[in-house]
């Protein structure tokens, strides 16, 4: 099994070719600082969004992706 910060890791180590090209959204059902902190030590993280997932989370992630 793999969480989210394993896959943070492995991901890390995909070509550049790949990772350059990549945007990552965490779902989560941690509301922990530590968590999100760790999360965006990662450059391609563009969101941290606690479950339950809104309507305004989808709202927000339009346009990040629409921004980029």
């Amino acid at each position: 099994d793999i969480d989210g910060f394993g896959f943070l890791k492995g991901f890390n180590s995909l070509p550049s070719k790949i990772t350059d090209k990549s945007k990552i959204v965490v779902l989560t059902s941690s509301n922990s600082a530590k968590d999100r902190d760790q999360v965006f030590e990662n450059k391609n993280v563009i969101q941290f969004i606690t479950k339950p997932l809104k309507q305004t989370d989808i709202e927000e992630l339009r346009r990040l992706v629409s921004d980029q």
